[in-house]
């Protein structure tokens, strides 16, 4: 009996010692059942005795050397890279925290590990990245046109990009898999489209909220990028 208590201690640490969880997060990454978490937890667990571990006011459980403040920039870092393939510069994440870009740096440099502020040529090179993949991952299918009486004569994708809509399949920098996946998982970087008419022009405008616009038109790459937001 002590040697499965003592198990199932050393495991709910180890868990713990990853990353906060709530009692059912740990359940279900250990396979230990729900009174063994609730006893371990509890003030009568050794955890708990030893001062190892606390309580967080979200509801989860967490190491005692955990930080809050580390966990808050690690995130933010971890998402902006999610979505611009890149590290942010401080002065990018800092309205993101709550902070002033001095502070941000210090803190960037203090709790992500192997941080460093990224080049131009690398902020340039990601931004084109995320052009090519947000291009061609959308379903262009998926696009509402209104109905019109006048054939379609050409269209254009207002600030998205400088080819003709008929080289779509003719040049493919990335893959149709690699790119359909980020937008899968960043489904914030797939733009709402606005369809207008100029006659038999089709004009498709590709819109994204202020933060997203903002970050994609600081290094224009494509076509009418600029008048985005």
């Amino acid at each position: 009996m002590g040697y499965e208590r003592n198990a199932a201690t050393k495991k709910i640490k180890d868990r713990l010692e990853q990353a906060p969880a709530r009692p059912k997060q740990i359940m279900d990454d250990t396979g230990l059942g729900k009174s063994t978490v609730t006893y371990n937890l509890s003030e009568k667990g050794l955890l708990v005795k030893l001062g190892l571990i606390k309580k967080l006011d979200d509801g989860r459980y967490a190491m005692n050397s955990f930080d809050l403040e580390e966990e808050r920039i690690r995130d933010a870092h971890n998402l902006f890279k999610k979505r611009f393939l890149r590290s942010p510069r401080p002065g990018e994440l800092a309205y993101a925290i709550r902070e002033t870009p001095e502070k941000t740096r210090d803190l960037l440099y203090k709790y992500v590990p192997g941080y460093s502020e990224p080049s131009d040529e690398e902020i340039r090179a990601a931004t084109d990245d995320v052009w090519n993949l947000i291009f061609w991952g959308i379903d262009y299918s998926s696009i509402e046109i209104p109905d019109y009486d006048l054939n379609i004569h050409e269209v254009t994708f207002k600030s998205i990009d400088c080819f003709g809509f008929c080289e779509i399949e003719e040049y493919r920098p990335v893959s149709s898999e690699r790119a359909t996946n980020y937008l899968r998982e960043c489904p914030e970087m797939k733009p709402e489209f606005v369809c207008t008419w100029n006659g038999n022009k089709l004009i498709i405008e590709a819109v994204w909220n202020e933060e997203i616009s903002g970050f994609l038109k600081r290094f224009p790459q494509y076509g009418e990028l600029e008048n985005i937001g």
